[in-house]
Parts: C-alpha cells; structure tokens; sequence
C-alpha cells in the first residue's frame, strides 16, 4: 500500500512540473492592467474609471491628511482622447473627496465630465478653459467651487447642474463662459465670489439663491444680454441682500427695470453704469451709502425714488451721461433732497441737455 501511495504522489509532482513549465496562451503584463509610470512620483497615482474598470483613465492623485484622495492632475493627451471624463468615486479602497488646482484645465476635446460621489470641494481652476464641455454631473456633497473652476467654458450653455450641498461659489467661478445663457444659483449658496459672470454676454436669464447676503463686485459685468430673473422680465433682487458691489451689473444694457430690496444698505460705484434700458429706480430706505456713477449713462432712466435717510452718503455724479430724468421723487430735509436740487441747478444750467429737463420736477413729501 505504500508503495502504491509513494507512486501516486510522484505523478502529482510530475504533473504539477510540466503545468509551471509551460507558457500561458494570454500572458498578463502587470503594469500594463496598472498603465503605471515608472517616472511617477511616489504620493501620485493612477485611478481606474469606476463605470468601465475595463478602460483606463489616467489621474494623477495624492492621499490627503483625512485619508481621503485629491485627483491633482491628469496626463492631458490621453484624457483628450475622450468626449466623456469619469471621476471616479474611490480610487485604491479610497474616496476621492477633493478635485485639485488646475487639474483638469485644457482639456479641449471633452465635452461631458461626471464628477465621483464624494468629492466635496472643486478647487481654482479645476476646469478652466475646457472649451467644448456641454454638460456637467456634480455629486450631492459639493460645498465648494473654488476660483474659476469652471472659466473659460465657453461650451456650457446653462448653469443647472449645482446641487443645493454647495454653499460657496469662488470668484469668477464662470467668468468667459460664452455660450451660457441662463444661470440658476441654488438656494443653499450664502457666498457668491466677484467677477462671477464677467466675459458671459450672452446670459438671459439669472436665478439668485435667497441666502445670498451681497451681489459682489463685477458679478454680471458685460452681460449685455442680461434681461430675466427666473423667466421674469426685469432683475429681482434677493430680500436678504444687504450691499450691491461697485460695477455689478456695469454694461448689463438689456436691464429695463430692477427691483432693489429693502434691507440694502450699500450700492456701489458704477453698479448700475451703462444700463440702457433703465427707465426707473426706487432706492430703498434702508440705503446709508450710494457709490460715485452708480446709474451713469442710463440713458432711458426717466425717474428716480429716494426713500433713504437724511444722512445717506451719495457720491459724485450719480447720474452723469442720464440725461433722460425728469422726476425725482425725495422726502423733505434728506441729502438726497439736496442732492436734487443741486442736480436741477446744474442741468438747467447746460444749454447743451435734452429740451425734456424743461419738464424736470422734484417732487418733495414729508
């Protein structure tokens, strides 16, 4: 019996020597199912595209101080190759929570990107001047988009795809994207960056989030086009706004009436400069400060409201180049009634001005 066991071990032995001696049919080169580069960095990766494991997509990447992973840039000639770029969720068991400065920018041939569920923060940058991207998939944890994540994307049509999870939006966070005609802000954005849509002339229609507390600084600068607030006719400002930056809807020459709330205290210089269309404006009570040409070259602006304390501040050439106003309406003993009337002494006085001003009147109420 023991020699028969001693014989059949032998066989398993010799077979399992002739099996390791031969040659696979498909060998498996390793770095070629991880495309890895032996010029990588050691902090830095490559991640698969989690929809097709299959395909590979190169993202260079470092692990964060949470344990979580930042994508911080891409190998540009092969992600161009795609219309479709797929950030994945988890890359090596770890989620990806961050989109690095720049890391995606140039990218001229895409024109879809899909961005992984965890990922929390796009930072500066991110997607500058991805000329064709059309669409746009956020996940619903995004709080912030940094800097001019998305200048320069001239392809984008629309801005609908914000999740309500993002709270602050990075200044000229849009700026030059030419082809956006719409723009919807949700409700969960406080924070609004400057220069946020400058460059974008062909925008339409704007919807403000009601948390928004100030429009910022050069936020619609050269929107010649800029017309609606969410379909409407005419710009609606939030009831929570409290200042209106300087040059804020500079050149916005489509704008033929705007709606200021109460609760604004501050409007800034040249905000409303070059408003073409504007034919009336009531500045609300709660205003202490109005910036030098704010309502400059309004040419069609015919009347004007001050409902604004006595001592509120109101700069120099407030309405130079509008030469069309012929009512003001101020309450007695303010400086906006001073104003006025210092403003009709020099209007009357320049023989070259509009035969209207012969209709000028300031009316005065208690």
């Amino acid at each position: 019996m023991k020699k028969i066991i001693s014989l059949l071990l032998i066989f398993v032995l010799a077979c399992a020597m002739l099996v390791s001696c031969g040659e696979p049919e498909n060998p498996v080169d390793p770095d070629a199912i991880l495309n890895i580069d032996p010029n990588l960095p050691v902090e830095e990766g490559f991640g698969l595209d989690g929809k097709t494991p299959t395909e590979l997509t190169n993202f260079k990447y470092k692990e964060l101080s949470d344990g979580t992973v930042a994508i911080t840039g891409c190998y540009i000639d092969k992600m161009n190759t795609l219309s479709e770029v797929v950030v994945p969720a988890v890359i090596d068991g770890k989620k990806v929570s961050t989109i690095g400065e720049s890391a995606f920018a140039n990218l001229n041939n895409v024109t879809s990107i899909v961005i992984g569920d965890y990922v929390t923060e796009i930072q500066a940058y991110a997607f500058r001047d991805c000329t064709k991207i059309a669409t746009i998939k956020l996940p619903a944890y995004v709080k912030t988009i940094g800097e001019g994540a998305f200048s320069g994307c001239s392809g984008l049509g629309k801005i609908d795809f914000i999740p309500m999870s993002v709270e602050t939006l990075g200044a000229r966070v849009f700026e030059n994207c030419t082809g956006l005609t719409s723009v919807v802000i949700p409700n969960s954005v406080s924070k609004v960056g400057g220069y946020t849509f400058v460059g974008c002339g062909n925008i339409i229609d704007v919807t403000f989030s009601k948390r928004m507390t100030e429009i910022p600084e050069r936020m619609f600068m050269g929107c010649k086009t800029l017309l609606n607030t969410a379909g409407v006719e005419g710009i609606v400002l939030p009831e929570g706004i409290t200042s209106i930056g300087q040059y804020a809807f500079f050149e916005c020459q489509a704008i033929a009436s705007v709606t200021i709330p109460e609760g604004v205290t501050k409007i800034g210089k040249n905000a409303f400069d070059t408003c073409r269309r504007l034919e009336s404006v009531t500045i609300p009570s709660t205003v202490t400060s109005i910036g030098e040409k704010a309502f400059n070259t309004c040419n069609k602006l015919a009347e004007v409201t001050f409902l604004c304390g006595k001592d509120a501040k109101i700069g120099a050439n407030l309405f130079t180049d509008s030469k069309k106003i012929v009512t003001f309406n101020v309450k007695a003993g303010t400086s906006a009634e001073t104003y006025c009337k210092d403003w009709e002494a020099t209007i009357k006085a320049d023989s070259k001005l509009d035969k209207s001003y012969e209709d000028f009147v300031i009316n005065v109420t208690e």
